[in-house]
């Protein structure tokens, strides 16, 4: 598609011996791999969890929106955007309180809360704590995940790859404006390689239309994708429902 042809361009993703992953995140998640001879690309269906949409106390990444989330002394702290009252978690909050939840025993590997939560959900903030996270939120994050994690593993095995062998990750999207790669990490969203090699890059997909506007040189890199490209339909994958489960 043409937002990960944008963002490939923009990331200079093919400019290196391999090893390098963009993730595109979104409701329609999309993936593309460079091994230094072919650009492996899916798409996988991450639903609207990332964009704070589909979670009874979500919200896009705008002012209100609790964006990170720390756990100190067994309390939860949090900061919100533009400094305003708390009026939902977006993305990145998402990520993070999820982390801190599996981390400080409060839910367990399966996204099941502990006993000591109460059965509508986590209280995080907000009037009368009225900033929940369900056990269906939990569900909605779980599946988004899910989709991002077999499409990278999809992707890796085509090329013959191990998440040893990457040398950098691109995270796209405005999802990643505010994540924090060590949480997002912990729960499996990005492969576990050195969180320096991880880098956030915003809005890909724009930046890339800037650059083929302003660069007669992206303009040829990009004729030259479709040489190197190879799309990988994940529906066609037979072990897609083992993996997404597991």
């Amino acid at each position: 598609g043409s937002d990960l042809l944008a963002g490939v361009v923009t990331t200079h993703l093919m400019e290196n011996e391999g090893g390098s992953l963009l993730i595109d995140f979104g409701t329609n998640s999309e993936i593309a791999l460079w091994d230094g001879q072919v650009l492996r690309t899916t798409a996988a269906a991450g639903g609207p969890a990332f964009e704070g949409c589909g979670i009874s106390c979500g919200l896009p990444a705008e002012p209100g929106a609790i964006h990170n989330v720390r756990l100190k002394d067994g309390i939860f702290d949090y900061s919100v955007i533009a400094g305003s009252e708390p009026q939902g978690l977006c993305g990145s909050g998402l990520v993070d309180l999820i982390a801190n939840l599996v981390g400080s025993g409060r839910l367990n590997k399966l996204g099941r809360f502990a006993p000591t939560v109460p059965k509508e959900g986590f209280g995080l903030a907000g009037d009368d704590w009225n900033i929940v996270l369900t056990k269906r939120d939990v569900d909605m994050f779980q599946r988004a995940k899910a989709a991002i994690g077999v499409g990278i593993q999809v992707l890796l095995a085509q090329a013959g790859m191990r998440v040893k062998d990457l040398r950098r990750i691109c995270v796209g999207g405005a999802f990643g404006r505010f994540l924090n790669v060590a949480n997002a990490q912990a729960i499996g969203l990005l492969p576990m390689i050195q969180p320096d090699l991880v880098e956030l890059c915003g809005n890909t997909a724009l930046a890339g239309c800037e650059d083929i506007l302003l660069s007669p040189q992206t303009v040829e890199s990009l004729k030259n994708l479709g040489n190197k490209a190879k799309t990988i339909n994940l529906s066609q994958s037979l072990d897609f429902d083992d993996m997404f489960l597991e």
